[in-house]
C-alpha cells in the first residue's frame, strides 16, 4: 500500500491560525485538487469542519 503526504507549514512550523490557513496561493490548491483527484483522502476534524463538505471524487 502506498501513502502519500501533503503538508505546507509556514517558517515558524504554523500550519493553521484560528481554524483557517494563514495564507493563500492558487497554484498550492491546484497541486492539492489535481494530486488528490481519484483517490481517497484522510482529512482531520477540523479540516473537515472547515471545509464543510465532502470533496468530490475523492
Amino acid at each position: 500500500m502506498k501513502v502519500s503526504l501533503i503538508v505546507a507549514m509556514d517558517q515558524n512550523r504554523v500550519i493553521g491560525n484560528e481554524n483557517d490557513i494563514p495564507w493563500r496561493i492558487p497554484k498550492d490548491w491546484e497541486y492539492v485538487k489535481n494530486t488528490t483527484l481519484g483517490h481517497p483522502i484522510i482529512l482531520g476534524r477540523k479540516n473537515l469542519e472547515s471545509i464543510g463538505r465532502a470533496l468530490p471524487n475523492r
